[in-house]
Formats: C-alpha cells, structure tokens, sequence
C-alpha cells in the first residue's frame, strides 16, 4: 500500500499505519426490494437535536449561521427542511448549506435542492 501511494502522490509514510479517509459507494434495488412505509413518531418537534453554529462560505469568507441539527429517523414525510441544517443518521451526515432545502419521500430518500436548481 505505501508503494502504490509513494506511486500516486510521490511520497510515503511506511511507519505510519494505513488509513482510509474517503469511500465512495453506488447502490441500486429492484422495486420489489423497496422499503416499505415509514413509521414511529415523525415530526420536526421529534427529529429536532439542537441549534448550533455552522460555518458557510458567503461572500468570499466563512460565516456563522444558526444551524438547526435533525435526527433523520424521526423527520416526517413530505415536510420540507430548510437549511442551514444538519440531518444526522447512524451511517451518514447530510449538510443542507443556507437557501437549500429538502424533503424526505415516503420511500425514505431525502431530496434535496439547491438555490437555482
């Protein structure tokens, strides 16, 4: 593994141990294979954790913003999300940055747009 890296990016670190830092996964299912409908307690009052601040880059600078965190288990369909927010789940994060926003279907994705999109 050093070889290759010392190959790729010209330099190694064999005393070091190996360490994956990105994975990137593509997925797909049958439609009989879909998951079936959502249920347990889902409202925004629910999937809310916290308020916090989130840094976004504005204007040429990072800035601040009140950020409202989601427990994504308990977001309730169909109810849009406005960000600046952070939806957390057990195997992923989901930032929605200011002026996105997103939806969760009955099928469980999250659709999320983007300001002009």
């Amino acid at each position: 593994m050093h070889e290759l890296h010392r190959q790729e990016y010209g330099h190694a670190f064999p005393g070091n141990p190996v360490e994956m830092v990105n994975l990137r996964v593509s997925g797909w299912a049958r439609p009989e294979d879909e998951v079936g409908p959502l249920t347990g307690e889902r409202s925004i009052e629910a999937a809310r954790l916290k308020e916090g601040e989130v840094y976004f880059r504005q204007e040429g600078s990072l800035k601040p913003f009140p950020t409202t965190f989601y427990e994504r288990d308990r977001l309730p369909v169909g109810e849009r999300i406005e960000g600046p927010a952070v939806i957390l789940q057990n195997d992923t994060t989901t930032l929605l940055p200011p002026d996105a926003g997103c939806v969760l279907e009955e099928g469980g994705n999250l659709v999320v747009d983007l300001k002009g999109e």
